[in-house]
């Protein structure tokens, strides 16, 4: 079940989606406290993905163009938490979805970036 919720999103330049969670795709219990786990070390420069970063792509009818980098993009929205459904399923990037990691999707945004999520009714 996705279940919404309305994020802003502030995308961190040069950088786009990646996994910080790298294993062997087995699924991991849920942490005890979500609240101690820290944010993730930014690594400097991640070259782009050979998976997920087409030029473009059409999905239900609609055509996406992937942007070159994140670059200065800031998005206000609706983002979806696709949770035990996808966990351990492989993802465009090739990588297995992890629903307790720190990934993400996005219709434009390049394979890697990262992004900072924020729940707008309580700035978590």
């Amino acid at each position: 079940m996705i279940k919404p919720v309305l994020k802003r999103l502030a995308f961190i330049p040069l950088l786009a989606l990646y996994s910080c969670a790298h294993h062997d795709g087995a699924p991991r219990k849920p942490a005890q406290d979500i609240d101690k786990i820290g944010n993730p070390v930014l690594p400097k420069k991640l070259a782009k993905s050979p998976f997920g970063n087409p030029p473009s792509y059409r999905e239900s009818g609609k055509r996406y163009y992937v942007l070159p980098d994140a670059t200065g993009y800031d998005q206000t929205g609706l983002a979806s938490w696709y949770g035990i459904k996808f966990h351990g399923r492989r993802t465009s990037s090739g990588e297995v979805y992890d629903m307790y990691g720190m990934t993400a999707a996005h219709k434009t945004l390049p394979i890697p970036a990262y992004v900072r999520v924020t729940h707008l009714d309580n700035n978590r």
